[in-house]
């Protein structure tokens, strides 16, 4: 009993774990006029930036000590060593 217990836990905390690492954050930059300038959205530990009318501009990934920043094309622009 104690097994099936300890497996049905394991099994909701990794789900649970799962769910919030796939939610996606929404964030609009504006002006002081209100004027909308760009769109983040961040999915886990990916961070995507667009331009006024939708038009992706970079795309930003932290994986481990490492932050990589892409052009809308998907070529490397920047990559930054973070310390810990």
């Amino acid at each position: 009993m104690k097994k099936i217990l300890l497996i049905s836990f394991l099994l909701m905390f990794m789900s649970a774990a799962a769910y919030s690492e796939s939610r996606t954050i929404r964030r609009d930059v504006r002006d002081s006029k209100g004027k909308l300038m760009y769109r983040n959205r961040t999915t886990g530990n990916v961070t995507e930036t667009y331009n006024d009318r939708g038009k992706l501009l970079n795309r930003t990934k932290t994986i481990g000590g490492a932050t990589e920043v892409k052009d809308e094309s998907g070529k490397l622009i920047e990559r930054v060593n973070n310390r810990r």
